[in-house]
């Protein structure tokens, strides 16, 4: 039996620029990508006032005058255990070693004219960090010896598991009306490296992808509805694995970044406090199975060398976010949400050791005149217990001479 126990912090830090990403619920996604985004837990899809709400809603640059550029970077700090059944395990938790990540936004919008706006958004919407001691996950041992007692080559059990990926995403915008913008775009994904290391096998690769994305925004007096559509994007990963039993192996496989849907209602209460709700969708069903096949080296190309069942189902996320408005330099931010997981107990696998989680947030935005802004937010999310008994699927390193 595991027990996985995960909490995780983020604010908005220094400018410094690093990419070892750590693990967020709802699979591998890290859903804040402004300031904002962090103090209103993600719920800014139909927010036309606030700057910081373009990463969610590329139609709302229409709502805002003249050139804006916004430089934001967050820490993302985590807490993950893991309880391994015993006596195959050491007693008590063992800790994931994954270093904090610090994650940066870029965005800028121009306004053309009164009907056309241009913008661009530069972030990493996905990441991925794990590192767990080579003795971790001992107690799959038996399920790698029956493997190894038929030819097959053990150890499956995670040790290094990390993603480095940014996407820049240029857009253009239209107000249909006065109420009315709509807006459409690319998202282009580089995948500087991953990296999939187990107590048997390395594996490394690179890749990129090209995806789009559409979005809506309506606001009429003290409404505003939006929504936000990110399709799928299919990034093909050309690397090596280093195989005991094989050695050095030319390889590649195929990861698919799920389609994301958004939408957004927000009601203006006062001139000082409006509050939003926010429901996305995102279709992790599509991330089923990745299968490692050689390209060359120690086996012809075409041999399959891993299969990793992941069979994960599509989840929804719930996010609320509020304003207040001190005065007309100060306002105050405040969010709460509940994000699913999309890693079901059949399929779970501590490589992306993931919960349904909870969180609350905060923050401030202050205006300092002349165009320039402070702003700053801190997000507290709590992961549920993951208490998992065995497993009824196996990931498969193949044997040498290349069968299944």
């Amino acid at each position: 039996k595991a027990v996985h126990k995960q909490l995780s912090h983020a604010a908005i830090l220094s400018a410094t620029l690093c990419f070892p990403f750590v693990t967020e619920a709802g699979g591998f996604r890290l859903p804040e990508v402004s300031a904002e985004g962090v103090a209103m837990s993600d719920a800014l899809v139909a927010n036309t006032d606030i700057f910081g709400a373009f990463p969610y809603n590329y139609s709302s640059m229409t709502f805002h005058d003249g050139t804006k550029v916004s430089f934001d970077v967050y820490g993302v700090f985590s807490d993950a255990q893991v309880s391994p059944l015993a006596p195959n395990a050491p007693a008590g938790s063992i800790d994931n070693k994954s270093d904090d990540a610090y994650v940066p936004s870029l965005f800028l919008t121009h306004k053309l004219n009164d009907m056309v706006s241009l913008g661009v958004h530069v972030g990493a919407p996905f990441g991925l960090e794990s590192i767990w001691p080579g003795t971790t996950f001992s107690h799959f041992y038996a399920v790698d010896d029956a493997l190894d007692a038929q030819g097959q080559i053990a150890g499956l059990h995670p040790t290094k598991s990390s993603m480095e990926l940014f996407n820049i995403s240029p857009s253009v915008g239209t107000r249909l009306t006065e109420e009315l913008s709509v807006a459409l775009g690319m998202d282009y994904y580089q995948l500087e490296s991953v990296e999939t290391n187990t107590v048997g096998a390395k594996m490394s690769g690179d890749g990129d992808a090209v995806g789009w994305n559409a979005s809506m925004l309506f606001h009429k007096d003290k409404w505003s509805f939006g929504l936000s559509y990110h399709s799928a994007a299919e990034i093909d990963i050309d690397g090596h694995a280093k195989i005991q039993g094989l050695g050095r192996v030319a390889s590649k496989t195929e990861l698919e970044l799920p389609a994301r849907f958004q939408a957004g209602v927000r009601y203006q209460f006062t001139p000082k406090l409006s509050a939003e709700f926010d429901l996305e969708r995102t279709g992790w069903s599509s991330f089923d199975k990745i299968v490692l096949t050689s390209t060359g080296g120690a086996l012809p190309p075409g041999n399959v060398l891993s299969v990793a069942e992941h069979d994960w189902d599509d989840i929804y996320n719930y996010r609320l976010g509020m304003t207040y408005s001190v005065n007309s330099q100060t306002t105050l931010l405040f969010g709460a949400g509940y994000e699913e997981t999309p890693q079901n107990d059949k399929h779970f696998d501590s490589t992306i050791a993931d919960a349904d989680r909870k969180m609350v947030s905060f923050g401030v935005t202050h205006n300092l005149g002349d165009g320039w802004q402070l702003k700053a937010g801190y997000q507290y999310a709590w992961f549920d217990d993951r208490k998992v008994s065995g497993r009824s699927y196996v990931n498969q390193i193949v044997s040498s001479n290349g069968a299944n």
